[in-house]
């Protein structure tokens, strides 16, 4: 399936605009740091990384061919606009409960519960998810947490990790 140069147009919007608030707050971080890189770092990178995808998008859109007048009007899919909101609210909800929560517990739910949802449902694979979950989860806190000492929101595990 093709996209058509509209979508290309509306993706390089919605990525550049998100690409440029990220970098925008992302000078908003202090500077300081022990490992010669500050916390500005990351976010800055990511930021840039976001604007070269929202120009990709563009160079995308005008590459598309023209659209032709269609005579008959296609009734357009609504499923991947509801997959769309129902991935988004996930990820609004991890991060709306990571602090008090704790990054270990959410990240390992919001992984499990992603992964089962970007999955159709006849190849869902429930110990597969849970595994992925715990095991990228815990991977991710001892390599920031531990191995880079960063601090990470320990919630309801504080004291425990």
């Amino acid at each position: 399936m093709k996209n058509s140069r509209k979508e290309y147009l509306m993706m390089f919007v919605i990525i550049g605009i998100l690409g440029g608030v990220a970098l925008g707050a992302s000078f908003q971080i202090p500077a300081g740091g022990n490992l010669g890189l500050g916390a500005d770092f990351m976010p800055k990178i990511v930021s840039v990384i976001l604007l070269c995808c929202a120009f990709g998008f563009l160079i995308q859109a005008l590459r598309a061919p023209k659209e032709e007048p269609v005579q008959k009007k296609e009734k357009r899919d609504p499923v991947p606009a509801i997959r769309f909101c129902v991935a988004f609210g996930l990820l609004i909800l991890y991060t709306v409960l990571l602090k008090p929560v704790g990054f270990v517990i959410m990240t390992a739910l919001y992984v499990f519960a992603q992964s089962l949802f970007m999955v159709p449902p006849e190849k869902r694979n429930f110990l597969f998810s849970g595994i992925l979950g715990v095991a990228s989860s815990l991977l991710i806190y001892f390599v920031f947490a531990k191995g880079l000492s960063m601090t990470l929101p320990a919630g309801i595990l504080d004291g425990i990790l």
